[in-house]
Parts: structure tokens; sequence; C-alpha cells
């Protein structure tokens, strides 16, 4: 079993690289964010009219493909463990899935890239267990287990580094 799930994170890393590499050939054509456009009823093909409706849908070409791949890799790290479906038969508290995403960050932050436990990025850790979160919610079958509100707090964090750094540029 190892050996397959190690071949699909080359395959998956062989895949990634690909895509950056055209993604940075992408980048390199386009001069304004103006030349980059979303399908509109207009670029509708006259002999399929399945393409009117497609248009008006949401889009999911546009997310990487590699993140998405290593989300599901993290998700079957997270079954195996778990269980399929674990977070809709039980339920989460929102404070154990921002744990975990935070600790996933400060790792990956802190230089390690690769969980440990799985061998996936923290990263692709962290967005997986924010999906799971927000699928709790969405299902309304969640604790929101979080502290009492600190309205305006950040805000006014962010308003006093605006000033202390309009005074160090003087």
């Amino acid at each position: 079993m190892h050996k397959s799930i190690d071949k699909l994170l080359y395959e998956l890393e062989q895949a990634n690289k690909k895509h950056t590499t055209n993604m940075i050939e992408t980048l390199n054509t386009i001069t304004t964010a103006e030349t980059v456009t979303l399908p509109t009823e207009n670029d509708v093909k006259p002999t399929n009219p399945k393409d009117a409706c497609g248009v008006k849908k949401v889009p999911i070409s546009g997310f990487p493909v590699p993140v998405i791949l290593e989300a599901g890799l993290v998700k079957l790290h997270g079954d195996l463990k778990y269980g399929r479906y674990n977070w809709r038969d039980a339920g989460v508290r929102g404070s154990v899935y921002y744990d975990a995403c935070f600790r996933h960050l400060a790792a990956w932050w802190e230089g390690e890239d690769l969980d440990p436990d799985s061998g996936i990025h923290h990263l692709s850790h962290a967005i997986t267990g924010l999906a799971v979160l927000r699928d709790a919610m969405i299902h309304d079958n969640w604790e929101d287990d979080r502290p009492k509100e600190t309205l305006g707090f950040v805000k006014e964090l962010n308003k006093k580094a605006e000033e202390m750094i309009q005074k160090h540029n003087q």
C-alpha cells in the first residue's frame, strides 16, 4: 500500500511541476489583468446549447487540480484513521479544527513542509481541515465553541499598525 501512495505522491509532484511550468508560461504572456476574462454567455458555441447553461454555473475549472488531489490524499489519510464521514456522523467542534489547521500552518511557517505522519504537505492538511469544518457548518453539524466576540479588535490593531508604519516612514 505504501508503494502505491508513494507512486501517487510522485505522480502528483510531477503533475504539480508541469502545472507550475504551464502557469509561469501563461503568466509571462499576460500583460494586464484585463487580458484575463471568464467565459460569458457570448462565448457560447452555437452548436452546443449546454454552454449557455454551463457558463452561468459555479466554475471549478480554475481551482488548482494538484491542490484538490493533495487534499484528497489528506482526506484519505483521515478516512483511514477516523472513518470516511466521521465529521458528518458525529459532528465537530470548531476549536478542534481551528487548532489542527493552526498547527499545520505553524509547522509550515516554521519550515516543515511535510506532515511527518502522512508525508503530505502541511498546507494541504490545513486546507482539508478547513473544508471539513466548512462542510460541517453548511450542514449545521458543528459546535460553535469560539470565545466571545472581540468586535473591532482586529480593525483597531490594523489601524495602529498603519499609524506605526506611517510614523516610521516619515
